[in-house]
């Protein structure tokens, strides 16, 4: 009984010094945060601006929406096949100029087996994607680490980081295995060879 007692006074002082989460505090008087956009659905992953206009990745439906003056566009600017199961989906977006890439787990029907992860480039001419390009196509996938943050420098090289697709080989600091584009940081464009890795 008194181990029990024990037990249960250590897991309500446990809980009573967990952080609790509320609304962000801002201490710098110079920010100000306000809401700029509700309704967005069918989990988003991501966004970029684009001018004045914002993208949102919408994971789960492949879709692309359009924010406008803080108003959700009724139509997509693009919508594509993928695989949205655990960690894969409409996954990162960046922008260099009129240019935006996206990384996504591709599929050849909604929900279908997929196909690799890709990043295509597009134009953006102010109401839709258009002009897709493959610019990347990796083979290993899986449903969890697949990375997808994007992002572009000052320079306007575009950067893509990968996850492991569940891999242990030697990129994953494992003696094993060869080189299989997972676990790194790719230069996507101008096209380069591994970023970073473990080496």
């Amino acid at each position: 009984m008194l181990k029990i007692f024990a037990s249960l006074i250590f897991v309500f002082v446990g809980l009573a010094i967990l952080p609790s989460y509320a609304e962000p505090a801002v201490k710098d008087s110079n920010f100000i945060v306000e809401k700029y956009v509700t309704g967005i659905c069918c989990s988003p992953t991501t966004m970029a601006f684009e001018g004045n206009d914002i993208l949102v990745l919408s994971k789960v439906s492949g879709q692309v929406h359009l924010f406008r003056d803080g108003v959700l566009q009724d139509k997509p600017v693009l919508q594509k096949n993928v695989t949205s199961v655990g960690e894969q989906g409409m996954l990162g977006i960046t922008t260099v100029g009129t240019k935006v890439y996206l990384y996504f787990t591709e599929s050849a029907k909604m929900g279908g087996h997929p196909l690799g992860k890709r990043v295509y480039s597009y134009d953006w001419n102010g109401q839709e994607l258009v002009n897709e390009t493959l610019i990347k196509d990796l083979k290993q996938t899986q449903t969890y680490h697949n990375g997808g943050a994007m992002t572009t420098d000052h320079n306007g090289s575009v950067y893509l980081v990968v996850g492991d697709a569940g891999h242990f080989g030697n990129l994953q600091n494992h003696s094993n295995g060869t080189a299989d584009d997972t676990s790194v940081i790719f230069r996507i464009a101008p096209s380069g060879s591994y970023y970073a890795n473990r080496d």
